[in-house]
């Protein structure tokens, strides 16, 4: 009895390997697949961090044009994954994705794994080896979307369900009412009831024969005309927010401060001497490093800029370039100013930092006296100031030597 049991589960166990196969899973993915509770949460935001969801911000609303950022909240808490191991699924079909994405899940400062999210709204999430020790840690990636103006059309709220691990949360979101619409929805009405009115004042009498023939051919005109209006009106407006939408992934000027940090060194490497040689008499070599970084939920696309100037007190006197490590390159110019360039690795990537190093001369030129204030505006409205004093000039220590 024994041996026919045996005989059974290893029949069954060789079946069970042979769909998998079939399939294209493997037992580890199959295991991750079948999990539950790794996507814990979810909400939306737009390009500035807003909060698109009426019932917790009722006081904002969308509109076709609107960015929105899917934070997704993830937790490995009592599952058990492995390297190789898969997670997959699809963002609501109410939002698309523009272009493909890939990014990375980040806990206590770990890459536990990635994700890639591609234009027909599947996700499917890979795990390192480095998850295996990390054990029940939890944190969040973005999606960036955009709104399906196909599912959306002039509904002035929209259900959005998201189907999360364990359950599904729907986010109700509250676009703004076009008043062209509301206004071609009333003339729509209107001459449907005039026409109405006229085709039976037609049919009262003789005379009135002659009056159908002119009141018909008039209301065929008036169909034909505001049959025409809400089609141009509407090829406008769709037109528009296609524009738009595809305004969002255009490479832009960014306005915010990206800049870190601000260090300030001889050409070498060593710390500043304190005083420095007058520049007057000496050329001082500089080596000035600035670090930068891109939040996590930016909308930067390829070619964005970044410009900003170097201090004052620094001079150059040969365009550089170089590389912002596999981000983008920079450009100095003979002015001081200094160019970022971003390529398409921000929009594929998270936790995007790096710096720069630029090789400068401290200004003969400098106006006022040998105490010089660097002052270098940092993000987050904060400045890093930095204190030059330079010896005064031999000749003046000549001149007050020979009075004395």
């Amino acid at each position: 009895m024994s041996k026919k049991v045996s005989i059974i589960m290893f029949i069954l166990i060789l079946v069970s390997q042979t769909v998998l196969s079939g399939s294209g899973l493997s037992y580890s993915a199959v295991a991750s697949e079948a999990a539950q509770g790794f996507l814990t949460d979810v909400n939306m935001t737009d390009d500035k961090g807003n909060l698109i969801d009426s019932e917790r911000n009722p006081d904002y609303q969308s509109n076709a044009e609107t960015a929105v950022n899917v934070n997704y909240h993830w937790s490995l808490e009592g599952l058990k994954v492995t390297s190789g191991d898969t997670y997959s699924f699809k963002i609501p079909k109410e939002i698309k994705i523009q272009n493909e994405q890939q990014g990375k899940l980040i806990a206590a400062d770990v890459e536990l794994g990635s994700f890639y999210a591609g234009t027909d709204g599947a996700v499917v999430v890979t795990f390192y080896e480095e998850v295996e020790n990390y054990a029940g840690t939890e944190g969040m990636f973005t999606i960036k979307t955009f709104f399906s103006s196909d599912m959306i059309k002039d509904n002035e709220t929209v259900s959005i369900p998201f189907a999360l691990s364990a359950k599904e949360k729907i986010i109700n979101v509250a676009f703004q009412v076009d008043p062209i619409s509301e206004n071609n929805q009333q003339q729509d009405e209107t001459p449907a009831s005039v026409e109405s009115d006229e085709k039976t004042e037609a049919h009262t009498g003789d005379l009135k024969d002659e009056v159908k023939v002119e009141t018909d051919a008039e209301a065929a005109e008036e169909e034909q005309t505001e049959d025409k209006v809400p089609v141009l009106e509407k090829s406008t407006k769709e037109e528009k927010i296609e524009t738009n939408q595809s305004n969002l992934y255009e490479p832009v000027e960014i306005q915010e401060n990206i800049i870190t940090d601000f260090e300030l060194t001889l050409r070498d490497g060593t710390p500043l001497p304190d005083p420095l040689p007058n520049p007057n008499e000496h050329d001082i070599e500089l080596k000035a490093k600035y670090s930068f970084a891109l939040a996590n939920d930016h909308t930067y696309r390829a070619g964005s800029t970044y410009t900003f100037k170097l201090p004052e007190q620094l001079t150059v006197y040969n365009q550089a370039s170089g590389k912002l490590g596999e981000y983008g390159t920079f450009t100095v110019s003979t002015d001081g100013t200094v160019v970022f360039t971003f390529n398409e690795n921000i929009e594929a990537h998270s936790d995007i930092d790096g710096w720069i190093e630029v090789y400068s001369l401290i200004d003969r030129h400098l106006e006022g006296g040998t105490t010089q204030k660097i002052v270098v505006p940092i993000k987050g409205e904060t400045v890093k100031e930095l204190i030059l004093n330079f010896e005064p000039k031999k000749w003046k220590l000549n001149r007050q030597k020979r009075n004395t």
